[in-house]
């Protein structure tokens, strides 16, 4: 009775189209499980093959020159899909790796030291964290990054959706907002302008105090 209820093209067939996007989303990019996804696949093929009208080895058999083309052009389209998202991955790491830096050195050095000083500051706190085995620290390789590669390659359809998601949206919108922050500063201060009135009165009390245990 269920047979042929899912055909292509249908209300189901889109519905089902549209839970096994999610889940692919889900398992290849929010949780990196590229096992978990192609088991989806599997599942999403055997439903529509036992409730529909698909017929995949009857497909194969009557186009075998277009499925080694489909799936030559998908590998080779995944390289450089790949590429691009390493050379995306790497590059944060590194902004990562040098906000850090500037971080401790705000932190930790004063403004009267110089930039060398500074520098040489930070190589030593550098080697002592990678000597004590911090991950954060430690100069990375290759092959950190050799299984996310291989994992690109293969869902490389829905990186490049989470690159347009996460890296060329979310830049276009930190530009509207940078637009915008100076009138969300003036807002914020002019709300709080009496909360930090009080705040400022408090810390001049107590300098003032201070200042009078001094004197006596």
């Amino acid at each position: 009775m269920l047979t042929n209820s899912i055909v292509v093209g249908s209300l189901w067939f889109w519905i089902i189209c549209g839970l096994e996007f999610c889940l692919l989303w889900w398992f290849s990019c929010e949780k990196n499980s590229g096992g978990k996804a192609f088991i989806t696949v599997l599942l999403f093929i055997i439903i529509l093959v036992l409730f529909g009208n698909f017929h995949p080895i009857d497909w194969l058999i009557a186009h075998p020159k277009k499925f080694i083309s489909v799936v030559l052009m998908y590998f080779v389209l995944g390289i450089f899909v790949a590429m691009i998202k390493l050379q995306i991955t790497v590059g944060k790491d590194k902004k990562k790796f040098f906000n850090r830096k500037i971080s401790w050195i705000n932190t930790n050095c004063t403004k009267s030291e110089t930039d060398d000083v500074k520098e040489l500051r930070w190589q030593e706190f550098l080697l002592k964290k990678i000597d004590s085995g911090y991950p954060n620290y430690s100069l990375p390789s290759y092959e950190d990054y050799k299984n996310d590669v291989k994992h690109w390659m293969v869902w490389w359809v829905f990186v490049i959706i989470d690159i347009i998601l996460s890296d060329l949206i979310k830049k276009i919108w930190n530009v509207i907002y940078d637009l915008f922050e100076g009138v969300y500063r003036s807002i914020f201060n002019y709300t709080f302008k009496d909360v930090k009135l009080e705040y400022d009165n408090a810390r001049a009390h107590i300098i003032k105090k201070e200042q009078q245990t001094s004197e006596d």
